[in-house]
């Protein structure tokens, strides 16, 4: 049984390794929640119909040029990967804050924003940011930033779909068009369960179609470190287009258990990777990595009475970035601002 261990963790380092050997390092691979882009990502957003007061999330946009846009959001339902769709109208340096209540009550999922034209076409305005706060019945509190990507070149970014007449465009993140997406993550700063810390995971995949249905992550490979190093290899299969889930024993299988891996007063991190493939042809490869987005929250119930209790979260780091991926969207004139 050690035998095998190390074998799969022997593996899983070598895929690591190759896929790192094969990234593409640029100044503009990836986005990130500390600049401007034409493209926002809000890792999750959530609502309670019953109870808004102690569940809901406050989305805020903001357009950092001096001309006027429109932004066509999408939220993205987790439990069915269905879109509601809409449009908000910016005026230059205008910043606007809603709350996922009055917009998809109901529903926890996550949410993008696209820069578009009057017509509804996805166009090139790298000048919007965007953050919010969100809050869980569990405890679970923190401020996310949006992740934002620069769209690099618009000949590379939007291509129309065929016999869609207009209606559909996909939206290509090789780095060429907008930049690249992350298909590997880090989740650092994973403090102890041993000490009342509750860790929710939080995964998006980013692809399928936002007029319909968004695509499914699928299996999920990757690595636990302790605070010295040492690493134990998991895999996990999921379903859905967002994993929300909470670190513990039961959901990330490894031998010892996450609980003794990462002890009272430690910490530890996780390396996580997609497994299954996807084509982005014509405009990418026919076995492209699947792109991910995700965040992290803790909560601590003991975090005002204790030293090793803290709450809050931050979005994934990313490690790595597929070489192209593909979000299909539907170009609908907005209404009139």
């Amino acid at each position: 049984m050690k035998t095998l261990h190390h074998t799969l963790q022997t593996l899983f380092t070598l895929t690591i390794l190759v896929l790192a050997a094969n990234s593409v390092f640029s100044q503009n691979i990836g986005g990130n929640g500390h600049k401007q882009g034409s493209v926002l990502f809000y890792n999750v957003y959530t609502s309670s119909v019953g109870s808004p007061d102690q569940q809901n999330t406050r989305l805020n946009i903001t357009n950092t040029a001096f001309s006027p846009v429109i932004v066509h959001w999408f939220f993205v339902d987790s439990g069915t990967c269905a879109i509601a769709d809409t449009y908000t109208c910016l005026t230059g340096n205008q910043t606007y804050s809603f709350l996922a209540s009055d917009y998809d009550p109901g529903v926890t999922g996550y949410a993008v924003a696209v820069a578009v034209n009057g017509q509804g076409m996805p166009i090139d305005f790298d000048s919007l940011i965007g953050t919010e706060y969100i809050k869980f019945a569990s405890g679970h509190q923190a401020n996310l930033p949006a992740e934002a990507l620069v769209l690099v070149n618009p000949a590379a970014a939007v291509f129309q779909v065929a016999d869609s007449g207009g209606t559909l465009v996909d939206l290509v993140f090789d780095g060429a068009g907008y930049e690249r997406l992350p298909s590997d993550l880090a989740l650092d700063n994973i403090p102890s369960l041993v000490d009342s810390n509750n860790t929710m995971l939080i995964l998006n995949r980013i692809g399928g179609n936002l007029g319909e249905l968004t695509s499914n992550i699928g299996t999920l490979g990757g690595l636990l470190y302790n605070d010295v190093e040492k690493g134990f290899s998991f895999s996990i299969r999921t379903s859905g287009c967002q994993v929300r889930t909470t670190l513990n024993d039961a959901f990330l299988r490894t031998s010892p258990p996450l609980s003794k891996v990462i002890g009272t007063g430690s910490s530890g991190w996780i390396r996580l990777f997609t497994v299954e493939k996807v084509d982005n042809s014509p405009q990418g490869g026919t076995t492209d990595a699947r792109a991910i987005l995700g965040a992290m929250i803790n909560f601590n119930p003991n975090a005002q009475t204790t030293g090793q209790g803290f709450n809050q979260g931050h979005n994934l780091h990313h490690l790595i970035y597929a070489p192209s991926a593909k979000l299909r969207m539907p170009v609908i004139v907005p209404p009139t601002c």
